[in-house]
């Protein structure tokens, strides 16, 4: 990875999906942080929490204090002192996150990763040092574009997967699976985000689109869920548990 692609034209580029520097109150990725952090609060009431490519820190400002030790890593110079305000009890490192020489054997009880794997050259290294670096029991959740999105066809060279020139990795949901077996992972859950990245659709307002497209995705967030199915999302999102 290189921390010069990850500055602030990135986070303040046109292509919000790309990053973003702002989270408001109710807004789409104030509500992506929070599902997040749900998920984490999920599987696992308190203890040690490692995020991969934290850039501002929004998700774990989520997370109180109070339950959880945090930590983050990214490379980005540009996030790093906005990731120390707004969470001013975690400690941060800054520096690719393929390998995490910063974190002794066995030491995290849950690693997650929002967006973060496809930008790797070498997952699968990653994956290792996460094997290593979590508890027995530990879990790893992860979000990538879900090449399998029965809608991609429809965004071309627009979906998210193809559009950001940082992703390295877009593999299948299966080549996914197969990395996280082999690092000692079993898959405790497997499913997707829906179809939020509207339009799909020429000549249809958006607004219509999300209401006939994104019904799944907004009931999804509100709840917390993870009962969307793989195919029915622009992103794959894996829940493993480290054996």
């Amino acid at each position: 990875m290189n921390e010069i692609l990850y500055n602030k034209e990135y986070y303040q580029g046109d292509d919000k999906h790309c990053g973003s520097d702002e989270c408001k109150k109710y807004d789409m990725h104030w509500w992506s942080y929070r599902y997040y952090a749900g998920l984490v609060k999920k599987y696992i009431k308190a203890g040690a929490i490692l995020e991969l490519g934290c850039a501002h820190g929004y998700l774990l400002s989520f997370l109180p204090d109070s339950k959880y030790k945090k930590y983050g890593k990214d490379i980005s110079d540009y996030t790093f002192q906005s990731a120390l305000i707004k969470n001013p009890k975690a400690t941060f490192y800054k520096g690719d996150v393929t390998t995490l020489p910063e974190f002794n054997d066995q030491t995290i009880d849950l690693v997650i990763a929002k967006y973060v794997m496809e930008h790797l050259e070498n997952p699968n290294l990653c994956l290792e040092d996460c094997s290593r670096v979590l508890k027995n029991n530990g879990y790893f959740i992860f979000s990538v574009p879900n090449t399998s999105s029965l809608l991609r066809k429809a965004k071309g060279e627009q979906w998210i997967g193809d559009r950001d020139p940082t992703h390295k990795s877009v593999l299948t949901p299966e080549e996914w699976k197969n990395l996280l077996k082999q690092n000692g992972f079993k898959i405790i859950k497997e499913f997707s985000d829906g179809w939020w990245d509207v339009p799909y659709i020429k000549y249809i307002p958006k607004i219509i689109q999300f209401i006939i497209f994104g019904w799944m995705t907004v009931c999804q967030i509100f709840f917390i869920g993870q009962w969307i199915p793989v195919k029915f999302g622009e992103n794959l999102i894996i829940v493993a548990r480290k054996n």
